[in-house]
Parts: structure tokens; sequence; C-alpha cells
């Protein structure tokens, strides 16, 4: 389908400032958010991942406008949303920000068609009806455009009101965990589907998701929070390739941790000596972070560093291998065929150079 027809273009100068925002609930009471100050430039879409109570969704509810910050500020374009200096704060249906919640919210006495089309009463009908087909071929349900949400699945229910808020083509989207309850191959195909929608209408757009695949997929940002602090906003191959805290790094894929000494630009760990500009290492615990596709696993002659094999796992697509070294850390390794055997006794290559950090 062609994206473009939905709905009139997003105005420009749809920029995103939250600028050290906080959040708590008594002078007493822990706090939800600190300080956290992100960026989002029109146009772009940022995932926020981490652990369950980390602050995600109170982050969703602060901008929305459902949640009143403790302080901080948060700038939409030109507009000030909230300003806690200025004693600002624009109502949450004056923000102009579509939202997508887990509850789904959708009107029960109106049919699919008439949810998706609730906002669009400014247009005329040939155009409503026009934008609501469209929205019903992108979420995979013109053919229950009468049905009633009572009458739907509760992920038949979670794609209308995905369309619903598209619909009026707002600068922004709010979602939080909307693929949820979608099956594995209908979440990547309506994500991908979203993803190209809210590109081609330069709509901004922020995702709370549990899945970090999903937010690999779609995001231009990723913002991973734990105990109420913005622990680093960067581009997913940044976030990945280069975490800013261990916490990150524990977070996002999955590395082995190996004690490491400095030596000028190098750092030398049980598997030899690594560029210290190249590798994400943590002064605090003098630990650096390998993934596990950085190594290779080899015949026993063909390299000066061994290890024995202590579990492996077939994966379909690679086997992921876990070698115990001489200094009794354990690292894990992918490897696109099978080449060891448990027990066995074999040889590391650091086969991958990481991206220079920046």
């Amino acid at each position: 389908m062609n994206f473009n027809d939905l709905s009139q273009n997003a105005v420009s100068d749809a920029h995103l400032t939250v600028n050290e925002l906080s959040l708590s609930y008594h002078p007493s009471s822990k706090t939800v958010l600190d300080q956290i100050s992100f960026e989002l430039p029109q146009g772009q879409i940022a995932c926020l991942v981490g652990q369950s109570g980390c602050g995600k969704t109170s982050l969703l509810r602060c901008i929305a406008g459902f949640e009143t910050p403790t302080a901080g500020s948060i700038q939409f374009g030109k507009r000030t949303l909230f300003d806690s200096r200025t004693h600002i704060n624009i109502p949450a249906y004056q923000r102009q920000i579509g939202i997508v919640f887990q509850d789904y919210a959708l009107f029960p006495h109106l049919t699919v068609a008439d949810n998706i089309g609730f906002g669009l009463q400014h247009l005329s009908k040939t155009d409503k009806q026009g934008n609501i087909d469209a929205l019903l071929t992108l979420i995979g349900l013109e053919h229950l455009a009468c049905r009633y949400p009572h009458e739907l699945s509760g992920g038949q229910q979670q794609r209308v009101a995905l369309a619903r808020a598209i619909a009026p083509n707002p600068q922004l989207i709010l979602f939080d965990e909307p693929f949820s309850s979608l099956d594995a191959d209908m979440r990547e195909a309506l994500a991908m589907s979203i993803q190209q929608l809210l590109k081609a209408k330069q709509i901004s757009a922020i995702v709370v998701t549990h899945d970090q695949q999903e937010a690999f997929m779609i995001a231009d940002k990723i913002g991973m929070l734990a105990d109420g602090r913005l622990q680093q906003w960067d581009t997913p191959i940044q976030l990945y390739q280069a975490p800013s805290t261990a916490t990150v790094a524990k977070f996002v894929g999955k590395g082995s941790f190996l004690q490491a000494q400095q030596h000028g630009n190098e750092l030398v760990t049980a598997i030899g000596a690594l560029p210290m500009s190249n590798y994400p290492y943590f002064a605090d615990s003098h630990q650096v972070l390998i993934r596990p596709e950085w190594l290779s696993v080899v015949p026993q002659t063909n390299s000066a560093v061994n290890g024995l094999i202590t579990a492996k796992q077939f994966k379909g697509s690679h086997v992921v291998y876990e070698v115990q070294l001489a200094s009794q850390e354990r690292v894990l390794v992918y490897s696109p065929t099978d080449v060891a055997i448990l027990g066995e006794t074999v040889g590391l290559l650091i086969t991958h150079l990481p991206t220079s950090r920046q």
C-alpha cells in the first residue's frame, strides 16, 4: 500500500526534548524517574528497554501528560508541555500525542472501522473512509471492519488500537508494549509495517518493549533504563557494541565478562591482548565485555588459547558453545556449524574486531 495516502503530512519541527525529568509520588518514597534527559528528532523512532519496574511506562505517562513529574521539563517542537520551574503543565488532551497502551481502551459500542475513524471527523466522508480502509489493510483486519471489540481476540483488539492512534497522524505516538499479545510472525510483520508508515509520514514514536530484537529492528535510538535512571541513549549498534555501563552490557544481548588489566592501549585478558579502543571496558570492575560472535572455536592446535567445552546448544542457525578457559573464566562462542563436542578441548580465536567506540 502507499503509506503517503494516509492523511496529511505531519507538521515539521516535531523535536522532543526531555530535560532532567524526575518523578516521585511522595518526598519520602523511592524515586521513580531520576533526572532523565534525551532528545528525539522529528521522524525518529525510539525504544525504551529495561527490567520491569525500571520506569519505562512512567516516563511514557509523563510525556503523555498522565503523570506530573516532580522536576524537569518536556519540550515538543516549539511548545513547552511541562516545566517545573515555570509551572507549565499542558493537559494530556491538549498535547496532540497519540497513545497506545496495553489495555487497548477501544470504544465498545463502535465497530472496528468506527474506532479507527474516531479521530478523523475533520475529514470529508471520502477521505475518512479512504484512511480507514488503508489502515484496515495495514493491520490485516479489512474483513472485520463491521465487528465490535468484544468479537475480536486480544491481538486483533491491539491492532485496532494501533490503527486508531495512527489515524489522526499525530506528530508523536507513544506505544506501551504494542505487540505483546501477538504471535511472533505477526509481531515482526506489524512492527515493520508500523516502522515504514511512521518513517513515510515523519511521525516520531517512543516504544516501550521487553523484546530487544524488536527494539533493534525498528529503533533509531534505544534508551536503556535501570532503577529510574537512563543508563544510555544511543543507536542500537552503539548500545550493543559499546555499552556505556556494565548494567547496559549485562542487559543487552549475550556476552561474557573477563578480568582485564590495562597496559597502555591494550587490555590483557585470558584470551589475549585486546585493543582498548575497540572493546567495552569497565574500569571499576576491571572487566571487559566479549560478545559470542567476536570469537571462533577452532582445533586446539590452531590457537595459543585453549578451553574446555562445558556446554553447547543448537539454535538452528548457529551453535552456542560455553568454553571454560585456563583462568576458570567462561565465555560464550557462536559458531555457524557444529565443530566440537561436549567435553572437548578446543582453541579460541578472536575473529571479529568490534566497531571503535565513539
